[in-house]
């Protein structure tokens, strides 16, 4: 269904109403049919072509246009999903850390969804002998190990509220789980785990900057400003039908922690599915009206993620019509402006030419035997007045002596 296109006139003719005033009397078919922002008008919203799960994303709303035309702000994010699980160990972190982390007491394993263990060092602590995870140094040398071992972006370590270590898989594929073990031999496991408690995935959510400057690839929540690198670190939990907000980020600085913007999701996205925001572009009623019906002949619902992408599809195509019935709403509402100035005009001038009319009656349809008569009135009266004023001008007091 290739889309149908406007071959018109996309000028726009004037008449001249008054002595200085002009009004268009058409409209550019391209400013009705085709300049039409699609989405809200300031963004639109799609799904990833390679989603799997039964996730359907709206139009998103603009709470504050003000915030979301922050300079900082590229109009151009990737929603992000994984299904993150965890393990936590049994042991709490003694104060001052474990000791007796050395040669024989220092490894374990570390498997992600399934996959083969992988050994993992602990490594050699800033306090020899006693490997303190409470402190940043240790614990960054812990994680600097496992991205070794499995890859950046693979498990995160870090420390619970409770002061146990906890290993979490970022990004699982299949989400079965971490699982730690021991090395046969080395207490390592023991020394710092204990024993584990597996957590079932749980969906969460990460909003990545996905413009081609600087910030390409970075969380808008957990990278500072300034950062040369990222990963997505999925802090976020994701409930289905609850707003996504743009609002309490770190990548932009402190006068861009909020774009005035939200997305709101619901299903159940798979792990690894994702969802971009873009700047509205113009997209014309006819190319709406194509899409619209490729969706509905493709009929893609065969399956839950084929149904998704048909309700999102099925989404955007009311949203972008319902912005086409706006604009051409608008260019009537021009239309009838100027149909008002025009009858506003003509109502005046109306008036005009009345009053002009009755003016020039009264000097071109004179009665002229009256006018004669009126005349020698008005003569004989100027006559006696000029007479009465020269003999009283005469008088003096000297004339009555």
């Amino acid at each position: 269904n290739p889309p149908s296109t406007y071959a018109g006139d996309n000028g726009q003719r004037l008449q001249q109403v008054a002595a200085s005033r002009q009004i268009p009397v058409s409209d550019s078919g391209n400013a009705v049919f085709n300049d039409i922002k699609s989405g809200n008008g300031l963004f639109a919203t799609n799904y990833a072509t390679g989603n799997t799960g039964t996730g359907i994303i709206d139009g998103g709303s603009i709470s504050d246009p003000t915030k979301w035309n922050n300079a900082s702000n590229s109009g151009q994010y990737q929603v992000r999903f994984a299904g993150i699980s965890t393990a936590t160990g049994s042991v709490g972190v003694p104060s001052g850390g474990f000791t007796g982390i050395a040669a024989g007491n220092d490894k374990f394993t570390l498997s992600i969804d399934g996959a083969a263990p992988t050994t993992i060092t602990i490594p050699t602590p800033t306090t020899p002998g006693t490997f303190n995870p409470s402190t940043a140094a240790d614990l960054a040398a812990l994680q600097a190990n496992i991205d070794a071992a499995l890859g950046a972006g693979v498990a995160k370590v870090s420390v619970d509220a409770s002061g146990h270590l906890v290993v979490t898989a970022v990004g699982a594929t299949t989400g079965t789980g971490v699982a730690i073990g021991a090395v046969p031999g080395n207490g390592g496991m023991a020394s710092v785990f204990g024993t584990t408690t597996n957590t079932a995935p749980s969906t969460k959510y990460d909003i990545v900057d996905a413009s081609t400057g600087a910030n390409n690839g970075m969380s808008v929540f957990s990278n500072p400003p300034g950062t040369t690198s990222g990963v997505s670190t999925y802090t976020h939990a994701y409930t289905s039908g609850q707003p996504i907000s743009l609002s309490g980020m770190s990548l932009y600085g402190t006068n861009a922690t909020d774009f005035g913007a939200s997305v709101t999701i619901t299903g159940a996205p798979a792990n690894g599915d994702s969802f971009s925001i873009a700047p509205s572009a113009n997209q014309s009623v006819f190319t709406t009206l194509s899409n619209l019906i490729t969706s509905l002949e493709s009929n893609a619902t065969g399956t839950p993620a084929g149904a998704a992408k048909f309700a999102t599809d099925m989404g955007s195509a009311l949203t972008n019509i319902d912005q086409a019935s706006q604009n051409i709403l608008t260019v009537r509402a021009s239309v009838g402006s100027r149909l008002n100035e025009i009858t506003a005009l003509g109502s005046s001038n109306s008036t005009t030419n009345l009053q002009l009319s009755q003016t020039l009656s009264t000097l071109q349809d004179v009665d002229m035997a009256k006018a004669i008569s009126d005349l020698t009135q008005q003569q004989t009266g100027l006559q006696a007045a000029q007479q009465s004023f020269a003999k009283v001008s005469q008088l003096s007091l000297f004339s009555y002596l």
